[in-house]
């Protein structure tokens, strides 16, 4: 096991992990195999023998081998940093953005200056379906529904799985009283098609404008506190958030 594990760590070590160390690599072991190759020439006496340009064409020929499996060792390497960095950046049912990638997202985009809006959205009664027609469609649901979602915003909105039947939305530049129309009529019933299964779905969406120096979590909970509203006041509608219901809010939640 020991020589095994030299061979590991020899191997992680001069692996090269960018192009910079792609190049040292190369320099490397471009000098060890010309140095191999003048003492080899220096035991039998032929190393002042051989035209100068040999020596450097036959040490070039000895690394090669080693570029091409580096070039390849670089190529999986990139491939598999893009792979990894989508997988912690979409999520894996709906293939939206997840949370983590959400946040980081918007807080780039966001203006201080400007008038952003934050949607939370959150299926009606979803529970029942995956009681109902099972985990599956609960799943297939949840697809369907991140479709359609994407057919209502604009190319420069991000959307998100939330975390479990719950959605966000960010839209840049966008007023929530320009938002409340198109918000009222989404929240409102729809039937997706699930294969052997049709079921009706509504939404209950709390809408928080991003425009008074709020944090990103802030604003959030502000729409998660309209998004309360709503359920409170029978699901399936929109609702702007409202300071003056936020304390019976934290209220209502302590003692949930």
């Amino acid at each position: 096991m020991l020589p095994r594990v030299r061979i590991l760590t020899a191997l992680n070590v001069f692996t090269p992990r960018s192009f910079r160390h792609l190049v040292v690599s190369f320099l490397f072991w471009q000098v060890t195999f010309a140095a191999v190759y003048i003492l080899l020439l220096s035991a039998f006496g032929l190393l002042w023998t051989a035209p100068m340009w040999t020596h450097f064409a036959v040490s070039f020929l000895l690394c090669t081998p080693f570029l091409s499996i580096t070039l390849l060792i670089v190529s999986e390497h990139v491939h598999l940093s893009r792979k990894f960095r989508d997988l912690s950046e979409v999520d894996s049912l709906t293939n939206l953005r997840n949370r983590r990638s959400f946040a980081t997202e918007a807080k780039a985009r966001h203006d201080p200056k400007g008038r952003d809006l934050i949607i939370l959205l959150d299926i009606d009664h979803f529970k029942q379906v995956n009681d109902t027609y099972g985990h599956d469609k609960g799943d297939q649901c949840l697809r369907e529904v991140a479709r359609f979602l994407e057919g209502w915003i604009r190319p420069e909105d991000i959307l998100c799985r939330y975390g479990g039947e719950e959605f966000a939305v960010f839209l840049q530049n966008t007023s929530a009283r320009y938002a409340m129309p198109i918000a009222r009529t989404v929240s409102g019933g729809h039937r997706f098609d699930l294969g052997d299964v049709r079921i009706n779905v509504s939404f209950s969406m709390g809408l928080a404008q991003w425009d008074r120096g709020q944090s990103l979590e802030q604003v959030l909970k502000e729409a998660d506190t309209a998004l309360y509203q709503c359920k409170r006041d029978g699901r399936a509608q929109a609702q702007t958030f409202d300071p003056s219901v936020h304390d019976e809010f934290a209220q209502n939640k302590g003692a949930a």
